[in-house]
């Protein structure tokens, strides 16, 4: 009863079946032709890359100093770069400088949260195949005592077995996670990419037999032989001035004092071709994954700014046309990752699909053909490239528009044997970059030779197997 009541107010008011019609709209409720909306927007001209000003100092020891004055804010950034220790050296065990750096960091956490009230933020610490780095940012009223700290680790001789234990077990976890099936498909691309006989194919953790002899007496011999002030670069950007900042680094590091040692010698990478790149690690899951990865230009080669376009054009953004193509045409996956990494005297393009387990050898078809595609400079759209360009311009703004960006693109840039100046000319050849210089070192991606990891079932084989005569292997993951 209440509710035919209620129903009857309704109509009553006007608001049931026999209410009025309501006005015509104002504008007809029609889709508009989208002929406007597709037309490229005007060309917006991006200004050129403005670099900062780095005023240079060193010390008496060889230790150089570099400060770029930032008033905005009461904050400071600090980088440490080191060349004399890297994740890939050659006089010295695999692990043994992943791990240092490993015991390094816990030093410095350590010491930033030892006086109560006064915390300072962690620093961060990363190894690399071209050196090592300490970053952090702290309020500039703190920067003396920041610089103390990281100065009393640069100094130390030795270190403590706890901090070499705790950093055991996660340069251990590391290890483990190349028994995973993931981590197994990361390790062999690397490992046939750059051959057998090159360090850089040997993980920077190791193996798990080599964590477990690694000791405090090879962190300490790491710690002196690779921290030496005469490789070792400082960056400080932000509130402070340059003769202020140069001042309180000669009264924490003046003190540091060590022999200069020769920067370990890695010959350049061979990238051997190997008679068998497509492997196939066997999986129960119905998730598989594609993995191609190839070498590339490095900073000072004149292929470089054309090769960060390629990972852009190839996954490396959201709107590649192989993005489109994989996700929304056929469904198959969120997208394509594609990076591009960089080191002193190469580079590396990692490109990774995540797909049904019956996808994988389709998807990795379409990868290869979006870079055959991609090798044609008149198949190269003109809005695709354009947006390409966009991305790593900005990509380079990005880096200099904080204090930590610019103290550690000078880090970078030193372990590099660059200056902070080789950004602009990236900027300069990317605002003249075209679809030919890019096409140029898509055609030097050794499609049908470049190593391939694929995640899937093993009865993938067979159908792998004929459609890569020769070309294939599965890995056995017992």
């Amino acid at each position: 009863m209440k509710l035919a009541s209620l129903t009857l107010a309704l109509i009553a008011t006007g608001c049931g079946a026999g209410a009025a019609p309501l006005p015509p709209p104002r504008l007809p409720l029609v889709r508009t032709p989208d002929a406007g909306f597709r037309r490229m927007p005007e060309d917006v001209a991006i200004a050129p890359l403005t670099v900062p000003a780095v005023h240079e100092a060193t010390l008496a020891s060889g230790f150089s100093v570099r400060v770029v004055p930032r008033r905005e804010l009461p904050l400071v950034a600090i980088v440490v770069a080191s060349r004399a220790l890297r994740a890939v050296d050659p006089e010295v065990s695999p692990g043994v400088a992943a791990m240092t750096a490993r015991v390094i960091e816990r030093e410095l956490e350590r010491i930033a949260v030892s006086d109560a009230g006064r915390e300072l933020p962690p620093p961060e610490v990363t190894v690399t195949s071209d050196g090592f780095l300490i970053s952090t940012q702290v309020p500039s009223s703190e920067l003396g005592r920041a610089l103390s700290q990281i100065s009393a680790v640069l100094r130390s001789d030795d270190c403590y077995d706890g901090d070499v234990e705790l950093s055991r077990l996660a340069q251990r976890a590391a290890a483990q996670r190349a028994h995973t099936v993931g981590g197994l498909a990361e390790v062999v691309a690397w490992r046939v990419l750059y051959g057998d006989s090159d360090r850089r194919a040997v993980p920077a953790w190791g193996s798990e037999a080599i964590v477990e002899q690694i000791g405090r007496v090879h962190c300490a011999m790491q710690r002196r032989r690779g921290l030496v002030p005469n490789e070792t670069v400082i960056a400080i950007v932000g509130d402070v001035g340059a003769e202020e900042a140069v001042r309180r680094v000669e009264e924490t590091m003046a003190a540091w004092q060590r022999p200069a040692a020769p920067i370990p010698i890695l010959g350049a990478p061979t990238f051997p071709i190997a008679p068998q790149n497509v492997i196939l690690v066997p999986s129960r899951s119905e998730q598989g994954m594609v993995m191609l990865v190839e070498r590339g230009p490095g900073p000072r080669d004149p292929g470089y700014a054309a090769f960060g376009v390629l990972a852009r054009l190839v996954g490396g953004m959201f709107a590649a046309r192989l993005n489109l193509e994989l996700r929304e045409r056929r469904g198959w996956a969120y997208g394509v990752a594609a990076e591009r990494r960089a080191a002193a005297d190469h580079s590396t393009l990692r490109i990774e699909c995540t797909v049904h387990g019956s996808r994988v050898l389709e998807t990795l078809d379409a990868i290869e053909l979006e870079l055959g595609r991609l090798s044609r400079a008149d198949r190269i759209e003109e809005d695709e490239l354009a947006i390409a360009i966009s991305a790593e311009r900005s990509s380079l703004l990005h880096r200099l528009e904080s204090r930590s960006g610019i103290a550690r693109s000078i880090g970078v840039a030193w372990l590099h044997g660059l200056e902070i100046d080789h950004l602009a000319a990236q900027d300069r050849a990317l605002a003249s970059l075209t679809a030919r210089d890019v096409a140029g070192v898509a055609a030097a991606v050794r499609v049908g030779a470049a190593p391939v990891v694929l995640i899937g079932p093993p009865a993938l084989a067979s159908t792998i197997h004929r459609s890569r005569p020769g070309r294939f292997v599965m890995l056995s993951t017992q």
